[in-house]
């Protein structure tokens, strides 16, 4: 009974330990995967004059934010759009791949609504008319607060991708989240003060965030720190 007894102490104490370890684990696999993101953003720059891939979310008089972590504009749901990729998913989806492989759009720590299997039938078959929903958030090429266009060579501090934020199903790390710069360093924001979570659960689940919303976090995220 005391050997049992003492098994079971040290297996309650184990099994925190290895899910600290195994999410350590993952973060540094998703902080690869976005290293690997910020490759293709150089090679797409370098094939597209320095620009970063357009997305539609971004244009037009009510811009959505929330929807630029799809690689496709997904007629389904809009009809009103073009049936076209959009955003992360010109690096898989124009004239050649500018990524080893999709897998690197997927965060492993990812435990929501967006999951790779359930992408894995659409980007097999280049489906536009669904809309695809990966890990990563990209902030686009607009930046609408200067009314300029984003390139590469913009500003080297600022975050161009980061772990998913559409709503709160999207959060891969509960206590932050790995963001790609332009420079094509990766670092890892702790959220402190939790306003990643307070902004997404404003509104509640699904919910349509508000632009400024977006640019508050992206701003807070590109004031990464060495």
């Amino acid at each position: 009974m005391v050997s049992l007894s003492i098994i079971a102490l040290m297996i309650a104490m184990l099994v925190p330990l290895l899910g600290r370890t195994r999410e350590a684990a993952h973060r540094l696999m998703c902080a690869a995967n976005l290293r690997q993101i910020g490759v293709g953003l150089c090679l797409y720059g370098g094939v597209h004059n320095e620009r970063l891939p357009s997305t539609i979310f971004a244009r037009g008089a009510q811009p959505r934010p929330q929807e630029m972590i799809s690689l496709t504009t997904g007629i389904r749901e809009d009809p009103s759009l073009p049936a076209e990729w959009d955003g992360l998913g010109w690096l898989i989806g124009d004239t050649r791949m500018f990524v080893d492989s999709t897998s690197v759009l997927f965060c492993p720590s990812h435990q929501g609504r967006h999951r790779p299997e359930f992408a894995a039938r659409d980007l097999a078959s280049h489906n536009l008319l669904n809309r695809i929903y990966i890990n990563y958030h990209y902030i686009g090429d607009v930046d609408r607060a200067r009314d300029r266009v984003r390139t590469l060579a913009t500003d080297p501090t600022q975050a161009l991708v980061a772990d998913g934020m559409r709503d709160l199903t999207d959060i891969n790390h509960q206590d932050g989240a790995n963001v790609l710069r332009s420079d094509g360093s990766v670092h890892y924001w702790s959220d402190r003060h939790l306003l990643m979570t307070r902004s997404l659960s404003a509104l509640g689940l699904g919910a349509v965030q508000p632009e400024p919303a977006y640019a508050a976090i992206w701003n807070e995220l590109s004031r990464v720190k060495d």
